[in-house]
């Protein structure tokens, strides 16, 4: 008699089927065996383990092949798992999809909750500079400060674009990651005023190469459906009169509003809608500082009136005519009364004023 080698019951040698390293085993069971799903070969289905989308495998398939998802504790394959914090755990896709994020910064996988503490030359969206660098060609504070959010996306070599324009713009680009868009980062200027716009910005091309880098990596903006342009004006270069006027201005002139902004009626609504606000809510506004978000002027707690109608562009005459439309609203409002925060008030404003020489040249088509 022979014994069979899982139940250990004694049978005839006829009766055992030789399995190799599984040893010697009788029909009931040599019916137990299964297959592994990855190698091929014989198992216990109490020696198998579950890889996530791949039925069962044998102990060897798993140590040399799989790893234990941290997070709903399966195995899966090592090809289809992801690193999450330097490697020190795997997760499955489907984890992946619903918790983590790969960060550009330090070139790991976190969960959403964790901010990325990493030097690299991008940030994350809740990231602030210590302090702002105001450029500026005239006595500090004697002109109003503006400064610019441009959305890009689509492209590659996140952090080699950064790199390459912080070494040409250091000190006053900055770049953080924003979750609105695919796959891309919004590049941030420091505060400038228009001595600094006029001098540097139109009189040297200086933002020729920011515009040619984001091209060269693929970047798009205005056909990206994601990108918009946001442009800041401090707050307290506004009295509360001129604050209200500003935001009558832009929520008062719908047709103006759009040819300027270049965005879709879905977008405006989404992004920086501009409908159905009441003279109530303006002076509301006004009063408070605050304002929602997605509106067409967004009054912040950065202590700045973000105006954030504007189509992403990196098309260098359309990007300026947009900052020049935010510091002409500006002026406008600034100089003209109550009443008179119309287009074409501002029209024939603007044919008075030659410091906008992008902005003219566009509204001649309007």
């Amino acid at each position: 008699m022979e014994t069979c080698s899982r139940c250990g019951d004694d049978f005839k040698a006829k009766e055992l089927t030789d399995m190799g390293n599984l040893g010697e085993l009788c029909d009931d069971c040599f019916n137990d065996l299964i297959s592994c799903g990855m190698c091929g070969g014989e198992m216990f289905e109490e020696d198998n383990y579950e890889v996530n989308g791949h039925g069962y495998c044998c102990e060897s398939c798993r140590s040399a092949h799989c790893t234990l998802c941290d997070g709903c504790n399966i195995f899966v394959r090592l090809s289809e798992s992801y690193d999450i914090d330097n490697g020190e755990r795997s997760v499955c896709d489907g984890c992946w999809d619903n918790y983590y994020y790969y960060c550009d910064n330090c070139e790991t996988g976190h969960s959403h909750d964790y901010t990325c503490q990493d030097d690299s030359v991008i940030k994350q969206y809740d990231w602030e500079p210590d302090s702002f660098a105001i450029h500026t060609r005239q006595k500090l504070g004697t002109e109003p400060t503006y400064g610019f959010e441009l959305e890009i996306d689509d492209g590659s070599n996140h952090t080699e674009l950064a790199e390459e324009l912080d070494f040409k713009y250091e000190g006053f680009l900055y770049y953080k990651y924003d979750g609105s868009l695919n796959n891309g980062f919004e590049i941030i200027s420091h505060p400038f005023t228009y001595s600094y716009y006029k001098d540097k910005i139109i009189g040297n091309n200086y933002l020729d190469t920011m515009f040619s880098k984001c091209k060269y990596y693929g970047f798009t903006s205005y056909n990206a459906g994601t990108c918009g342009i946001h442009v800041h004006i401090g707050m307290k270069h506004f009295t509360d009169t001129q604050l209200y006027k500003f935001q009558k201005f832009y929520y008062t002139n719908p047709s103006l509003m759009n040819y300027i902004s270049r965005r879709d009626e879905e977008a405006m609504d989404q992004w920086c809608n501009l409908s159905g606000t009441s003279s109530e809510a303006l002076v509301r506004r006004t009063k408070e500082k605050r304002s929602r978000k997605y509106l067409g002027i967004h009054l912040n707690w950065k202590g700045t009136v973000e105006i954030r109608i504007f189509r992403g562009t990196l098309v260098r005459k359309s990007f300026l005519r947009n900052i020049e439309f935010a510091m002409a609203s500006y002026e406008f409002s600034r100089e003209v009364g109550m009443r008179d925060t119309t287009t074409n008030t501002f029209i024939k404003w603007l044919d008075d004023d030659m410091k906008y020489p992008n902005l003219r040249s566009h509204m001649r088509r309007f």
